[in-house]
């Protein structure tokens, strides 16, 4: 429902999101039919069959729908109806590199890194920055757009709930904002550079090696 609304189009990069205004567009009309679909006539969210064979058929739909978008974001798991799916790297691994980036970013990096990649990684300090500071609730309740009139009434107790939602995940996993960058905005080359760097700086900082290439 989310990835439905107006007042979240123009933040889809805090997610990962990363596309094209005519494939981003179409991707939100569409979402705007799976919501219809889901939907389907109940008077509120809470209504909706949440059942294991609707979730994956749901999943189904919106894969297809990146698909026939043009659409290819790599985009968080945590945006996709589903249980989840394995972690990229252990909770461990997903939080170092969660704080040599943060390091890297306020310019405390103990070893070089090749500039090309600094200024690469330019956009994803201001997309960090960016979602420490905006209020997505208020966001939600102040669009007064007929489809996000529509989503907000669907979910009356808690009109700000998709608001709510983006706060949490962005809150909650710092690093896939971080890695979804990496993966959809830096080169293969630059990549190969980065993780390297990461490896080096993790031995700097914690004596410890850390393998990611």
């Amino acid at each position: 429902m989310l990835l439905s609304t107006d007042w979240f189009l123009p933040y889809w990069g805090l997610i990962g999101m990363y596309l094209e205004d005519g494939p981003q567009i179409c991707v939100q009309q569409g979402c705007r039919n799976i919501v219809q679909e889901i939907v389907s006539g109940r008077a509120e969210y809470y209504h909706v069959d949440f059942s294991q064979k609707r979730v994956e058929a749901t999943r189904r739909a919106f894969i297809a729908l990146l698909e026939n978008c043009g659409a290819d974001p790599g985009i968080p798991v945590e945006l996709l109806p589903s249980n989840g799916t394995d972690a990229i790297f252990e909770e461990g691994t997903q939080w170092l590199i969660t704080v040599l980036t943060g390091r890297l970013l306020q310019g405390r990096a103990t070893n070089e890194l090749d500039p090309q990649v600094v200024t690469a990684l330019e956009g994803l300090r201001f997309i960090v920055e960016l979602s420490k500071t905006i209020n997505f609730e208020e966001l939600c309740l102040r669009s007064n757009s007929e489809w996000d009139r529509y989503t907000r009434s669907v979910t009356p107790d808690i009109p700000g709930m998709l608001g709510h939602q983006v706060t949490a995940i962005l809150s909650r996993d710092e690093f896939a904002i971080i890695w979804n960058y990496i993966q959809s905005k830096l080169t293969n080359e630059q990549r190969r550079h980065l993780l390297q760097w990461y490896e080096l700086e993790a031995r700097s900082l914690t004596g410890k090696d850390l393998t990611l290439v």
